[in-house]
């Protein structure tokens, strides 16, 4: 072997093996792990939109959540966090970090509804806002809202994205 690419294979050896001694033994690197958690029971405390008219077709729906549609579900895209903080105007800023369970791109689509203490809209519901999703990755959704309005709980819907022609 030339001694110029022996040395060259020797520092690099060396390089790595100070890279994984950087480690700390037994700890496990961070990774967001593609594993919804199970269907829960909506605690009695946890805000809901529930029907005002009963029947067979009508549902409680969760509040401060993600609801899902359009051929989308838990298993194929996870929500890996979920939050709100007021921005420093005093709007309301909500996020949804979405990953992809699956081996194939999604295309999916997202929108905001925001409802006072009375479940009903701050303000119109946000348009639909496109989010990619590549194989095992992840993708942000961020809405805004328009105002500094009374906003008590908020419901983002997402959906695949349909895509003319």
């Amino acid at each position: 072997m030339n001694p110029r690419v022996a040395m060259i294979v020797t520092a690099s050896t060396a390089i790595l093996g100070l890279l994984g001694a950087c480690q700390a033994p037994g700890s496990a690197p961070d990774m967001i792990a593609c594993a919804p958690p199970p269907e829960q029971q909506v605690p009695a405390s946890a805000p809901t939109l529930s029907p005002s008219i009963q029947g067979p077709l009508t549902n409680t729906i969760r509040l401060n959540a993600v609801l899902y549609g359009d051929g989308l579900s838990r298993q194929t895209v996870a929500v890996q966090n979920l939050g709100t903080r007021r921005t420093e105007t005093g709007t309301l800023s909500v996020m949804a970090a979405l990953m992809n369970c699956s081996g194939s791109p999604i295309a999916a689509r997202a929108r905001l509804t925001l409802l006072d203490k009375h479940h009903q809209p701050v303000e119109p519901t946000s348009p639909w806002k496109q989010v990619l999703l590549s194989p095992g990755g992840i993708g942000w959704y961020l809405e805004h809202s328009a105002t500094d309005g009374d906003v008590d709980s908020y419901l983002i819907e997402i959906g695949r994205d349909v895509f003319p022609g």
